[in-house]
């Protein structure tokens, strides 16, 4: 039986590699020993434990297998075997960046797939805004950003993440009362597709957001924002952006023709394809 290690890492209560790994490795789990190795401690560990994946620590030392999947944003050690690493300029990486070519491989849950072959409706007067950050956002940086959408006259809808304290999350429904909260989901994919707009974080979420076809806005910038509003398929934050891009339907209906073409969701597929073609 083939032996599959997956070598990730993230940081305290961030999941974007984590889940990653995870749906290639549930994919997998019935083709091998599929394992892994990991560089993270608490609620992201636990994350990994909730799924029943076997796991060791990094600082063990990692065991030998016939293949290594590295999602690390740094790799120095040497691996006893072949390895395919994520984000990676190697003949053996799996390189999400740069766009066009390297939306191809992105990996995203089948649903947003589903959602990437029906018709995004973009509407003249759509207001609804999905607000959802990174982790590392605390809970005064989430409320900037649902102010952000208020003070531009639009209905901001909040996914807030599982560890968002809870007397939080209420607080916001008493001070806030257009603001709509989403219960806890597995995926953004149908309330993107559902969303007119959304205001997100960077690294996987432009990618969820560009299959679906949602007009995207960025709360930050860094790599992945970057490269879709150089490719004309979103923009990153500045104050009126949703203002502007809610009284043109034309540009946000040019920025989501624009986003679906360089992510189809199929990046899932593609590198399920690659791993097997190696073990």
């Amino acid at each position: 039986m083939k032996r599959i290690i997956f070598i990730t890492w993230a940081q305290e209560g961030t999941y974007g590699r984590m889940r990653r790994s995870l749906l290639l490795a549930s994919a997998l789990k019935g083709e091998g020993e599929v394992g892994f190795a990991v560089k993270c401690r608490g609620k992201t560990l636990a994350y990994l434990i909730d799924s029943g994946f076997p796991y060791s620590f990094l600082d063990e030392g990692v065991a030998e297998a016939d293949l290594y999947i590295v999602d690390l944003p740094f790799w120095e050690a040497s691996l006893p075997g072949k390895a395919i690493f994520f984000d990676t300029q190697g003949k053996d990486g799996i390189k999400t960046l740069p766009l066009p070519e390297g939306g191809k491989f992105q990996v995203l849950s089948p649903r947003y797939r589903h959602f990437h072959l029906l018709e995004k409706e973009i509407r003249p007067r759509g207001k609804k805004v999905l607000v959802s950050l990174s982790t590392r956002a605390d809970t005064e940086e989430v409320e900037r950003a649902i102010r952000a959408v208020l003070n531009e006259g639009l209905f901001p809808i909040l996914a807030p993440h599982p560890q968002t304290p809870k007397p939080w999350l209420s607080s916001l429904r008493r001070k806030y009362e257009k603001l709509k909260l989403l219960g806890p989901v597995n995926d953004l994919a149908r309330a993107m597709w559902k969303a007119d707009m959304v205001l997100i974080s960077g690294f996987i979420k432009p990618f969820e957001a560009a299959s679906v076809g949602v007009p995207a806005v960025y709360w930050e910038e860094e790599p992945a924002s970057r490269e879709f509003q150089a490719q004309g398929a979103g923009k990153i934050y500045t104050p009126g952006i949703l203002k502007r891009l809610y009284e043109n339907p034309e540009e946000r209906e040019e920025i989501s023709r624009r986003a679906r073409s360089l992510v189809d969701g199929l990046g899932f597929y593609r590198v399920l394809r690659k791993i097997r073609e190696e073990v």
